[in-house]
């Protein structure tokens, strides 16, 4: 599992668009205004919190492992906002893959990658 999630084994631009949420793709991408704009819309921080522990993917990740990979594999400046701001709402650092991996794992495998 580890050789294959550091390749980004569910991420190439098909699945992108075709497996996985918008939200996910903003994460990925780290586009921090979209990530932004859609955090402003649940109220609660209960609310928010669930919409950025969602899971997607064959890796079962949740929000903060897609900007992992997403600054892996197509790194922008935004990647570490992302991720900051998802933990600012209440995304679990300790969250585990369905490899048993968290997204601290995910950065200490990620070469390249600067978050």
């Amino acid at each position: 599992l580890q050789a294959q999630t550091s390749q980004g084994m569910d991420y190439n631009e098909e699945t992108l668009k075709t497996k996985f949420s918008a939200w996910s793709r903003a994460y990925f991408y780290g586009d921090l205004e979209k990530v932004t704009t859609n955090l402003a819309h649940p109220k609660s921080q209960e609310d928010k919190r669930k919409i950025v522990e969602k899971r997607e993917s064959m890796m079962r990740f949740c929000g903060l492992f897609h900007v992992i990979v997403g600054a892996r594999v197509k790194p922008t400046e935004n990647h570490f906002a992302v991720a900051k701001l998802l933990i600012d709402v209440g995304a679990r650092v300790n969250a585990k893959d369905a490899g048993g991996l968290t997204p601290l794992h995910h950065c200490m495998h990620s070469q390249g990658s600067y978050i």
